[in-house]
């Protein structure tokens, strides 16, 4: 944890841009992908997820745009913050609660249950009526975890995506967020 506290201090010295924090590389390679945002400007918290939101409060941050892949996202939306598997798990749990929650039958939510992993899930989830609100919830809970632990004293945005399908759901203002990280980028690049 050390060494992300450096990297996130580093960051707030050099940058009054949003903090990007992503769990690892899925993440940074996402950003790369879909925003051309250089892996260079994201801190990798690994599984660290709370102790990271903790010193970003610590520092005063402002603003962090947090990405990451579903598999290990979706376990903040139950409220662990260390997404270690040694840990604890509940992403099957978890995503199917929200699955209950945006209208899918329990047979379906057994099916669910069944799986071995998340993107598994979302395959069977993809061609429901239910699977954009299972998402919207999904995001939501994990936005109501993070701000709940950093007090409500800084603006967090979400991006959750997964390898196979791209973005799953974004909060309200994530992609306001992206480009406050990107201008940030081309004006530091510019001088």
């Amino acid at each position: 944890i050390k060494t992300i506290q450096l990297e996130m201090r580093q960051k707030c010295l050099l940058s009054d841009a949003p903090l990007l924090l992503t769990p690892g590389n899925y993440g940074q390679q996402f950003l790369q992908k879909e925003f051309s945002i250089d892996l260079e400007q994201s801190v990798k918290c690994s599984n660290f997820i709370g102790e990271a939101f903790d010193y970003a409060l610590e520092l005063g941050v402002k603003e962090i745009l947090f990405v990451g892949h579903i598999g290990k996202l979706v376990k903040i939306a139950s409220g662990i913050m260390n997404t270690h598997s040694k840990m604890a798990d509940a992403r099957l749990e978890t995503l199917t609660c929200c699955a209950i929650l945006a209208g899918c039958d329990t047979l379906f939510a057994k099916e669910l249950l069944s799986c071995t992993t998340t993107d598994d899930a979302l395959r069977l989830l993809t061609n429901t009526p239910c699977y954009q609100r299972t998402m919207e919830i999904l995001s939501e809970k994990i936005l109501y975890h993070l701000r709940n632990r950093t007090e409500q004293k800084i603006r967090i945005e979400v991006i959750l995506f997964s390898n196979a399908t791209g973005v799953l759901a974004q909060s309200e203002h994530a992609l306001e967020l992206v480009e406050k990280i990107k201008s940030q980028i081309l004006y530091q690049n510019f001088y």
